[in-house]
């Protein structure tokens, strides 16, 4: 449960980003001013850091709770293998750096939701395994 919380805290620091991003000109138009202010920078990143406190230690601790004693170390370095994957993905907005702000930043605000959305569908199973 906590690791959908966690990815609901995440879309909501980008739909932070996403609502004061409207209205900025993309990052390649000739006019560009960064007019965020350093508290919404760090507000996000806040959130974010929350969002990662719900996410990462209670997926470490499910997957070495549920893994095989034979398998437990193998697991572990798929749970990493898995992180790193997601944060090659997480490079997917970034060469949609030159489209206005409010696409990137509501793109990675979709990512989370729709990974929650798959969380939530299958908290059942998952409970029923922990």
């Amino acid at each position: 449960m906590k690791i959908g919380l966690g990815m609901l805290v995440a879309a909501f620091a980008y739909f932070l980003m996403t609502m004061f991003s409207i209205g900025l000109p993309a990052t390649d138009h000739p006019n560009h001013v960064a007019d965020v202010t350093p508290n919404l920078l760090v507000s996000t990143y806040l959130i974010l850091t929350f969002a990662e406190l719900l996410l990462s230690p209670i997926g470490i601790s499910f997957v070495s709770k549920v893994a095989p004693p034979k398998y437990k170390g193998m697991i572990m370095g798929g749970w990493f293998v898995a992180t790193a994957l997601g944060n090659k993905l997480v490079s997917i907005p970034g060469h949609m750096w030159d489209k206005p702000l409010p696409v990137v930043w509501g793109t990675l605000m979709v990512i989370c939701l729709v990974a929650a959305l798959f969380i939530f569908s299958i908290i059942k199973k998952l409970n029923k395994v922990s």
